[in-house]
């Protein structure tokens, strides 16, 4: 597996994991509720930094968010936040 792409496969792996039963979970009993298709992982992709990306920082063309985002994330449905800003958290 590569090094660099391990956490792409490991939190959504916990998050629909029965067996761990981590708290806001999204497994096959949900998606057999209803449509299912926005459940998912925010990434605001852009070409450069600009006025698109409020806190101005791009790694691999996506927006790393931060503080500038909570608005955006809290009217958001889905799961996980792709790149968030280390002194975000």
């Amino acid at each position: 597996m590569d090094q660099y792409g391990s956490d792409e496969l490991l939190l959504p792996s916990l998050q629909v994991s029965n067996e761990i039963d981590m708290p806001g979970r999204f497994d096959y009993n949900c998606s057999r509720k209803g449509d299912a298709g926005n459940i998912s992982r925010i990434s605001l992709w852009v070409k450069n930094v600009d006025d698109t990306c409020l806190s101005r920082r791009v790694r691999h063309s996506i927006c790393i968010l931060g503080v500038e985002h909570l608005s955006l994330l809290a009217e958001t449905p889905h799961i996980m936040a792709n790149k968030v800003e280390f002194g975000f958290i």
